[in-house]
């Protein structure tokens, strides 16, 4: 979950930490950069955030060549000697990598015994202790010929002016124009600099020098075609807001009438239709995080609407033996579209004939490269580790593609005077979402909260999932201990854990389900925990006692609880201010997830 970067031009030192400071959220436990001039390498690594790198480096205006490094650590501490860039024994290598070396551990035993000393515990180390003195094509091409796992990988020379490089199942990325070339693990590095890029393919390799950029894969040159950078595409910033977090729950309204938009062009009815003739049996929606709890959302409305629909957690899909053929459609769900363990399940749904539908926020990802048919969230960058208004248009895309494909479905069958109605008016109800971005208390709310140890959510049905998110989001960026699950199921073992020290959340978006609410809250009472009710419905007077807070929440319509997972979003926030950690970077977590 690394951020690589690499550079040939004027002002490299500059044009590498500027990258390192859009690809921080990546991973933030290190950062480190590597220039190349006039033969002799200069180095600057420091430990946590990049602009602690800043001090460090001696800025320099001439042409120069370079790499650098933001770390997620996979392998050793978080130390100076295991910040990349990484060197050759002879320091005349320098390497940055992004991936894990899954075989790393056979290839440093071998290389130890043949008397190449190490100095920190990185896999990477041991792709740069297999240089010397210097670089060839031919070289570079033989090591990563020895490497298991997953990689994007840059390489220069104290004795060059080219920049090697490979890639595996991380990202990476390359721009070339004017004697300048860059290199990336996202293309925002891009944005304001170049017009074009190339998306590398896994087996890909090559260099590059400030005229040119030679491709090769399976040992044989090839050429590849450009693609141009999206006007639209453009660098967030935070704005009047302290946090990006804050901001991006506050584009959330926006988000969603984006897509409502979207979900309703012709592009759409025709990918929908495209699906349809398939003739679909059955439904998986696949994602990991939140992307999962969102596919849960998405599996209910499914099912309502008639069809066979699952949602599993990728990392434990290949140990479902699930069954999957050319009437199955797999619906990957990624915000970044560079989840690993995501991708990894899009490979094997494809050998086996499989219906793969994208739905990612980023038009230029793996996921949306090598899926069947792809959605595209539209929500714009979203910069805060928390996925939030990406979330919520996971959660908004997946409701509304299950309401349009039973609506189009009616179109396969001859309609009688019952069904034609049906079909008149499916779905439109849905098309009109009231999100609401001030909600009252909910400050209030967080400060309560933040006095307690262990938090609780519960709901039923829908409202469970959208618990299990409301926790995660509690966790991630409060790192307060927080636990989701279905209300009937305290009594089946959680209910030892509540006591005074304990507050819980219960989540009600449906009227006939608020009486099931109120007897977990009574349980939850009776042992000495508190409960705070967050809810759309109606409560008798007569009930109030059994929380000791309730926020009443606006509906947002049709999809009625969307103003409930705002809410929890905020309240998450407000938590992690209140205990004066960084929401937009938690500790030990990074944006996108590109390791297994």
């Amino acid at each position: 979950m690394c951020g690589i970067i690499g550079y040939i031009g004027f002002e490299c030192e500059k044009n590498l930490y500027e990258g390192l400071k859009k690809l921080e959220y990546r991973g933030y436990d290190s950062s480190g950069m590597t220039t190349n001039r006039d033969g002799k390498f200069n180095t600057y690594k420091s430990i946590g955030r990049v602009e602690n790198l800043s001090n460090k480096i001696i800025f320099n205006n001439k042409n120069g060549i370079g790499i650098a490094h933001t770390r997620w650590a996979t392998h050793g501490n978080v130390t100076l000697q295991n910040a990349h860039p990484h060197f050759s024994e002879d320091e005349k290598i320098a390497i940055v990598h992004n991936g894990i070396i899954e075989n790393y551990i056979d290839l440093k035993e071998k290389l130890i015994s043949q008397g190449v000393k190490f100095y920190g515990e990185s896999d990477t180390e041991v792709i740069a202790k297999h240089f010397k003195k210097d670089i060839s094509l031919e070289k570079f091409k033989s090591v990563i010929d020895k490497l298991k796992g997953t990689y994007a990988i840059l390489a220069i020379s104290c004795n060059s002016d080219k920049i090697f490089f490979a890639k595996n199942k991380s990202p990476l990325y390359i721009a070339l124009d004017k004697e300048t070339v860059m290199f990336s693990s996202d293309i925002s590095c891009f944005f304001g600099k170049f017009d074009k890029f190339y998306t590398l393919e896994d087996g890909e390799y090559g260099f590059a020098d400030k005229n040119s950029i030679i491709f090769y894969k399976n040992s044989k040159k090839i050429s590849k075609q450009c693609n141009e950078i999206k006007s639209k595409l453009c660098i967030s910033s935070k704005g009047r807001f302290k946090h990006f977090m804050l901001k991006e729950i506050f584009e959330s309204k926006k988000v969603g009438n984006n897509i409502l938009k979207y979900i309703q062009t012709s592009k759409v009815t025709k990918l929908i239709n495209d699906i349809l003739k398939n003739d679909i049996e059955k439904i998986y929606l696949i994602g990991c995080g939140s992307a999962y709890n969102a596919g849960l959302i998405g599996k209910r409305f499914f099912r309502l609407y008639g069809y066979d629909a699952d949602c599993i957690l990728a990392s434990e899909f290949e140990h479902e033996n699930i069954f999957i053929n050319n009437k199955t459609l797999c619906i990957f769900i990624s915000q970044s579209g560079e989840t690993y363990d995501t991708l990894k399940v899009l490979d094997l749904c494809k050998t086996k004939g499989g219906i793969c539908l994208g739905i990612t926020n980023v038009e230029y990802s793996t996921l949306s490269q090598k899926s069947d048919y792809l959605l595209s969230l539209n929500a714009g960058v979203e910069k805060a580790v928390a996925s939030t208004k990406a979330y919520l248009a996971q959660v908004v895309m997946c409701c509304l593609l299950a309401i349009k494909m039973k609506y189009l479905s009616y179109d396969n069958y001859i309609l009688d005077n019952k069904n034609y109605d049906i079909y008149k008016r499916f779905g439109k109800e849905y098309y009109n979402l009231d999100i609401n971005l001030n909600e009252s208390n909910l400050k209030e709310i967080a400060e309560f909260i933040s006095c307690f140890k262990y938090v609780f959510y519960i709901g039923k049905g829908v409202d469970y999932d959208i618990a299990l998110e409301g926790s995660l989001k509690l966790k991630e960026i409060s790192y307060i201990f927080s636990l989701a699950l279905p209300c009937l199921e305290l009594k089946h073992g959680t209910l030892a854990l509540i006591d005074e020290n304990t507050v819980t959340i219960a989540i009600c978006s449906e009227q006939n389900l608020i009486d099931k609410i109120i007897s977990s809250s009574q349980e939850i009472k009776a042992r000495g925990g508190k409960v705070i009710l967050l809810t759309i419905c109606d409560i008798e007077e007569q009930y109030n006692k059994n929380f000791d807070r309730i926020i009443k929440v606006s509906s947002s319509g049709k999809l009625n609880f969307l103003n409930i997972i705002i809410s929890l979003q905020k309240i998450a926030y407000y938590v992690a201010t209140i205990k004066c950690n960084n929401p937009d970077m938690p500790k030990n977590l990074a944006k996108s997830v590109t390791v297994e």
